[in-house]
């Protein structure tokens, strides 16, 4: 239901077919400028998981003002703010899936809206200076 109204950017580490609308990236390393492009290039950023502890990606995603769209599984709710920052989904619906999509394509207004509020909860949530600085406060006032 969105051929024709969005373009799928798909990072996998395998080389997969394509067909009209879907460009494929494979083994795209971590830090890579390949990666950093990818993040400057989309819109939305769409991890349909079944499992994943806490999400490295979901964050950097975030940190690129990226809205969210996710799988409700592990620590992944702990990063996606369900209706602020993305959109937080049961494994496997597809339904769910496409209606977030769609909502996030086809308003581009609420798209960058929730993007800002991504980088904001990134900067403030999950900077790793930050957050080494307070868990080394932390342990020293153990001491």
């Amino acid at each position: 239901r969105l051929r024709g109204k969005a373009e799928l950017l798909l990072v996998t580490r395998e080389r997969m077919g394509v067909e009209p609308g879907v460009r494929s990236f494979h083994n795209v390393a971590p830090n890579s400028a390949a990666l950093l492009s990818l993040y400057r290039e989309a819109d939305i950023f769409v991890l349909p998981t079944r499992a994943d502890c806490f999400s490295m990606v979901c964050m950097e995603a975030l940190a690129s003002g990226l809205p969210c769209v996710s799988t409700n599984v592990g620590g992944i709710a702990d990063i996606i703010d369900d209706g602020k920052t993305g959109h937080l989904l049961e494994v496997d619906d597809a339904t769910a899936l496409g209606d977030a999509l769609e909502a996030l394509v086809t308003d581009p207004t609420r798209r960058r809206e929730m993007g800002q509020r991504c980088r904001e909860v990134a900067l403030s949530r999950f900077d790793a200076r930050e957050n080494a600085r307070k868990l080394f406060e932390f342990v020293c006032g153990r001491c």
